[in-house]
């Protein structure tokens, strides 16, 4: 790699630390801003480039281009006001440079001036409109993207889904976006639409904490807790740190809890309510024996023995010395075996 190309890379990182807007929407915000925590896992100090960009713009103070790798180092370093003057030094030079607008925008949105920012983000929408690259400009699309959580702060949901649909045309595989638009689809009354763009950000990202913990909030909404318990439980596991999954899976109970009215039920042969308690039980805890057996004995009883089958095995991986699991995934081979013969 050149030297110039590890200079793009780390500028290109810097660029990444910008890309957030964390403006107190008044929702869950328990773990980091999923964007400003992706950027920060692949950041890389600015200090080490400042001076070298310094150089650069003196041996070609009339670059915009290096005006703006400079101001984007500094704001990194955390000079935002040694930035802002490169940024506006290179749109002296460069009236029309939108990576300029952008990062003044960005620069706006951390220092809590949404409505600067809002100004600098719409001329970047302005000088990308009707362009040759409208369709795949990236600038465009952070900007759409941060015009659209403003908004939702500012709770502007209709323009707030506009946004976030005008940029999601753009990048159709960024799981925050399709997240914000939830939100913002939620608060206009739309839920089951918001419920399908998550299922989209969950597609891209199955590990996005924040599109999990919300997802279990709109089924506890609908009262259905066998799917909220699946999400509300993978987001506490991909951020153990964060108070609002644990709370919520405390009020669900536990596992033990789940398992007792499996059991129950299965006795008192009311199969289906008997099911969604296993199915409770092992998404609160997967690793739990007693519930993947009884999850694989109330599937039995349901009369799916290929499906009790595969949940007995689950069951005999954490307890391969059970003597009941293993007599009944005996029996159940030779079932399936029968069948194929």
């Amino acid at each position: 790699m050149s030297s110039q190309q590890k200079l793009d890379t780390v500028l290109y990182s810097v660029v990444g630390v910008l890309l957030v807007a964390v403006l107190g929407l008044g929702v869950y915000f328990g773990y980091s801003v999923y964007r400003d925590r992706k950027a920060a896992e692949n950041s890389t100090p600015a200090l080490r480039v400042v001076n070298q960009m310094r150089e650069a713009v003196k041996k070609s103070p009339n670059d915009s281009v290096l005006r703006v790798r400079l101001g984007e180092a500094l704001a990194a370093a955390g000079d935002a006001q040694g930035a802002i003057e490169q940024l506006n030094a290179a749109l002296k030079i460069e009236p029309k440079h939108t990576g300029a607008y952008l990062d003044l925008g960005l620069l706006a949105v951390s220092r809590s001036r949404p409505s600067e920012a809002k100004n600098y983000f719409e001329k970047v929408i302005d000088l990308t409109e009707g362009s040759d690259y409208e369709a795949i400009n990236q600038r465009r699309e952070v900007a759409l993207y941060n015009l659209g959580v403003i908004a939702l702060s500012e709770q502007e949901y209709e323009q707030a889904i506009g946004h976030f649909k005008a940029a999601l045309r753009i990048r159709k595989d960024a799981s925050d976006t399709y997240f914000y638009l939830a939100r913002a689809l939620d608060q206009s009354g739309e839920t089951d639409e918001a419920m399908q763009t998550l299922e989209n950000s969950l597609a891209f990202d199955p590990n996005f904490a924040q599109a999990n913990y919300f997802m279990g909030e709109l089924y506890l909404r609908k009262g259905d807790k066998v799917n909220a318990s699946y999400h509300l439980a993978k987001a506490a596991k991909v951020a153990p740190e964060a108070k609002e999954p644990a709370r919520e899976l405390k009020k669900l109970g536990t596992s033990d809890e789940w398992i007792k009215r499996a059991q129950q039920s299965l006795k008192a042969e009311d199969l289906d309510a008997a099911l969604d308690a296993a199915l409770i039980a092992t998404n609160l805890d997967p690793e739990s024996f007693v519930a993947q057996k009884t999850h694989a004995e109330v599937i039995l009883a349901k009369g799916n023995k290929k499906e009790a089958l595969e949940v007995y095995r689950k069951a005999a991986k954490l307890d391969p010395d059970d003597a009941e699991v293993k007599a009944a995934i005996k029996k159940l081979s030779k079932s399936k075996n029968k069948k194929k013969s």
